[in-house]
């Protein structure tokens, strides 16, 4: 694993006052585990990515590409989960949409 993914890790860590060890906690590794992750670039799982990303409210191409690529989709889904309003006028449109398709076959 490339030495940046895990300094990306520790300082999105840091930024959110998480010690390392409840970091490790919350993403259940250990603090050893963690530790070289972050110094040195140990790789780990797609699990543990998944884990990491989403308990530092990143996307995971942030995390090993140090840019969002996928930003627009993150987007789309930060709307639909953010505001029940929203999400629950989105999903109508959605329903709608689906409806119209299914009856024109």
């Amino acid at each position: 694993m490339d030495k940046a993914v895990g300094e990306r890790i520790r300082l999105l860590r840091e930024e959110r006052k998480l010690t390392r060890e409840r970091f490790a906690e919350e993403i259940e590794i250990s603090v050893k585990f963690l530790y070289e992750i972050e110094k040195a670039g140990k790789g780990f799982s797609a699990e543990i990515l998944l884990r990491i990303s989403n308990a530092l409210n990143v996307s995971c191409d942030y995390i090993l590409f140090g840019k969002q690529i996928n930003a627009r989709e993150d987007e789309y889904f930060r709307i639909l989960t953010e505001n029940e309003q929203i999400k629950k006028k989105y999903l109508e449109e959605i329903l709608k949409i689906l409806h119209v398709m299914m009856h024109s076959m």
